[in-house]
């Protein structure tokens, strides 16, 4: 035989050749045993061929590429598959169907949904059997098209055998896959399993000395001959565990279990739950440290104890560091900040900037290399300096105006300004103790943090509702396919598969959708936390409610925690942040008016300013006063003198 053999068959094709004939196809050429073989070639053609004679020969336009063919004698139809569709024409069709005539109406056609390797045809008189092998897929159909069973194979499928056996003629099949294994099945059921040292392209059945043996034709042009027990040996798969469960055998290992817990767990605490206090501790801790415990033989002697601190993926807010030391007899708390070189580097001066902090000192300024000197020591940082935080991209500047005895800290995002603020006024008061600084800083910035905060907020809140839906849907849904996963001929149905990747995709969405949101809340929670932290130092609270975490590390909402702060019910987030801040330090009813001034304005241009402000208030005072006691002429005179 030359070349690869791709096809062998036996069968009555045509009714008056009444003899059986082996064909085998080949790549090239067809070779005929005196059998009746139909085939299609490449050119989409159905062809018959007694001998080496072409006796008919149709066109199949919805054929792409030739693919297996059976025969169904019940039905007098022809079995064809092609393109991941098998379909059915009568053979009385066919033949009258002349070649230039009109298109060829199948009798039925059903989507397989992968490549059609092979088609086999258990020809039972009663109810006829088609079994179609493709690459990963077994599938069994009546001869009217509709779906019997199917079984998935792991590996891709390349030869098929099946027939009729036992007397309730269940369908045995043999199926050759491309790794050398040969499966056994009865109908849908794996029975056995084998592994072969060479692939098997085709496989039959055949009588050799007065056994049912297997004819396999290897990829090495070779046929092989055996039976069970023999070549190829054929191994049982174990028997699957019973299902039944065997409830005294669990009640006896739970008693078990219960008397070993009852033996070995006197060692812990015995709390009654129903009586058990209950508290919620949220702890606030922006860096993270490992406990340890250090045993100090002589407490007179100073010792050094290295204590390491982890930082997340930014730095904190606030830099103050506070550490608890106990012991057996008394405890101290002691408090520490960062240094600035670990939290920022100098860069280039930024001039314009959308939040700006001004701090008024009652002294003269001082150079910023002295203020700062962990941070910088050039001399081009004397009056102004650059802070590029760590793995961000947040630029905080500091100006300097020694004629107006101003500090200004100006960046475009919140997030900083509270630290870099808190470390530029530990460094004024290293240089003057009795240094007063008056903090000035806009409220209207912090009114629209936090309400940019609350509609994230409420955002959050939403989807974490839908989330919860969603999940709520998911686990329904495996409720409803667990118990159906039971039965061993459970076949997936189309649209239950399509509703169930729609909930998961919603579900994943959903999640995805909850972190990012979550991710920005957090961002927005940090920008809220400093500017509150700016306002609490302009008011000189830094203990009051109104601090930097005062909304933090709570099962309250932004909203709810403003109005018991505040004790305004009103929902307008500027009015409440106002009765907040007036509750909690002098009042403030001309913050939103703060206006900021240039750095670089002239003193003698504040003095002319300071004095015209005190002249209008005086000539105002004296025009109330002759309005009040009655004379009006008087009054209009000095007011166009005003």
């Amino acid at each position: 035989m030359r070349g690869k053999a791709e096809g062998i068959a036996m069968a009555q094709f045509v009714p008056q050749y009444s003899s059986h004939t082996l064909a085998v196809l080949t790549p090239k050429m067809l070779i005929m045993y005196d059998i009746e073989k139909g085939l299609r070639s490449r050119h989409r053609r159905e062809s018959s061929h007694p001998g080496e004679q072409c006796v008919l020969s149709r066109l199949l336009s919805t054929s792409l590429h030739p693919g297996p063919i059976g025969v169904c004698h019940s039905s007098s139809s022809i079995i064809v598959g092609s393109s991941g569709t098998v379909r059915s024409v009568k053979y009385s069709l066919l033949t009258a169907h002349s070649v230039g005539g009109k298109k060829l109406n199948f009798d039925w056609a059903l989507a397989v949904g992968d490549s059609v390797v092979d088609i086999q045809i258990t020809q039972n008189e009663s109810l006829p059997t088609i079994m179609v092998l493709c690459r990963k897929r077994l599938v069994a159909l009546t001869s009217g098209g509709n779906l019997k069973f199917s079984f998935d194979l792991q590996c891709i499928g390349l030869a098929l055998k099946s027939f009729n056996h036992g007397p309730t003629n269940y369908i045995i099949s043999i199926v050759s896959t491309n790794t050398g294994a040969l499966l056994v099945l009865k109908d849908n059921i794996l029975m056995w399993t084998s592994h072969t040292p060479f692939v098997a392209r085709y496989l039959d059945l055949c009588d050799a000395r007065e056994a049912i043996c297997m004819l396999t034709v290897a990829d090495t042009n070779q046929m092989v001959v055996g039976y069970l027990g023999t070549e190829p040996s054929l191994y049982r798969i174990p028997i699957a565990p019973n299902r039944s469960v065997d409830y005294a055998a669990k009640r006896a290992q739970m008693a078990e279990f219960e008397e070993q817990i009852r033996l070995f767990g006197g060692g812990g605490v015995d709390i009654d739950g129903d009586e058990a206090p209950r508290a919620t501790i949220n702890v606030h801790a922006d860096l993270q440290t490992e406990t340890k415990s250090y045993m100090i033989a002589n407490t007179k002697d100073a010792s050094l104890i290295p204590l390491t601190f982890f930082i997340g993926d930014v730095p904190p807010v606030d830099p103050h560091i506070t550490v608890a030391v106990h012991h057996e007899s008394t405890q101290l708390i002691l408090t520490a900040s960062l240094p600035l070189s670990l939290i920022a580097t100098p860069c280039s001066v930024a001039r314009q900037a959308k939040h700006k902090v001004t701090l008024d000192v009652d002294g003269p300024t001082h150079d910023l290399t002295e203020l700062l000197p962990d941070i910088t020591s050039s001399p081009s940082h004397t009056n102004q300096i650059g802070l590029q935080i760590l793995t961000t991209d947040v630029v905080v500047c500091i100006l300097t105006a020694g004629k107006s005895n101003r500090y200004r800290i100006q960046s475009d995002s919140l997030d900083y300004l509270y630290l870099v603020t808190m470390k530029l006024m530990e460094g004024i008061n290293e240089k003057n103790e009795n240094a007063r600084i008056n903090v000035n800083f806009a409220v209207s910035s912090a009114v629209e943090a936090a309400e940019n905060y609350v509609q994230l907020e409420t955002k959050y809140e939403k989807e974490k509702e839908g989330l919860t839906k969603n999940a709520a849907e998911v686990r329904a849904m495996q409720a409803v396919l667990i118990p159906m996963t039971r039965n061993t001929k459970y076949t997936p149905l189309a649209n239950l598969t399509l509703l169930i990747e729609t909930t998961y995709n919603r579900l994943l969405s959903a999640i995805d959708s909850h972190a990012a949101t979550g991710i920005r809340l957090n961002g927005l929670r940090r920008s809220l936390a400093s500017a509150l932290g700016v306002l609490s130092l302009s008011q000189h609270s830094l203990g009051s409610v109104a601090g930097l975490h005062f909304f933090e590390h709570t099962q309250q909402s932004l909203m709810t925690r403003l109005a018991w702060a505040s004790k305004d019910n009103s929902g307008d987030i500027a009015r409440m942040m106002l009765a907040l801040l007036e509750t909690t330090g002098p009042p403030i009813r001309s913050l939103m008016n703060i206006r900021e001034e240039e750095e670089d304005e002239e003193e003698d241009e504040n003095q002319d300013f300071k004095m015209g402000e005190n002249a209008t208030l005086g000539a105002y005072k004296e025009v109330s006063e002759l309005v009040e006691e009655g004379d009006e002429e008087r009054g209009r005179e000095a007011e166009d003198d005003w």
